[in-house]
Order: C-alpha cells, then sequence, then structure tokens
C-alpha cells in the first residue's frame, strides 16, 4: 500500500484598497458610459462595474486610486521610550 502525502500551502491573501460606490444605474449601459467618462477624466484611478441589488438587476460604478498611498511609520509610545532607558 502506497500513501500519497499532499503538501497544502496556506494562501495568504493580501487585502488591497477599498473601493468606493461612485453612483448606480438601473442598467449597464448608463453605468458603463459612467466608467468610460470617469477613465477619461483621470488615469490615477481604477473603475468597474458590478452587479448588485436584489437578483442582479441594478448595476453599481466603483472607483478607487490606483496608487498606495504610503504607510506611515508608527512612533514609540512614551511607555515603550522608558522601558528602553
Amino acid at each position: 500500500m502506497e500513501e500519497k502525502v499532499e503538501k497544502v500551502e496556506k494562501i495568504v491573501i493580501k487585502p488591497g484598497r477599498p473601493w468606493q460606490n461612485v453612483t448606480r444605474y438601473g442598467n449597464f449601459s448608463d453605468a458603463d458610459s459612467k466608467r468610460n467618462q470617469l477613465l477619461a477624466e483621470s488615469d490615477e484611478i481604477d473603475v468597474k462595474v458590478k452587479r448588485c441589488g436584489n437578483g442582479g438587476l441594478r448595476f453599481v460604478v466603483k472607483s478607487r486610486n490606483k496608487v498606495e498611498p504610503e504607510q506611515k511609520t508608527q512612533k514609540k509610545s512614551k511607555k515603550q521610550k522608558q522601558k528602553k532607558g
């Protein structure tokens, strides 16, 4: 008897930048035209159209910045500074 052992690697998914809802429409063509308008205005944003609502009958236009904001370095608290000294 041979036993097959599979190695399972745990995949860590890093959450991306959050999307903001811009507007909602009743049909895809209106939502698509708004998406194209936003893309023409700025190259610094990502824009997508998603189905939403009961039964997927509505469409929402979502956007976010392409560039991730730089993370601020955390300053040490007074208690941490006092422990070192």
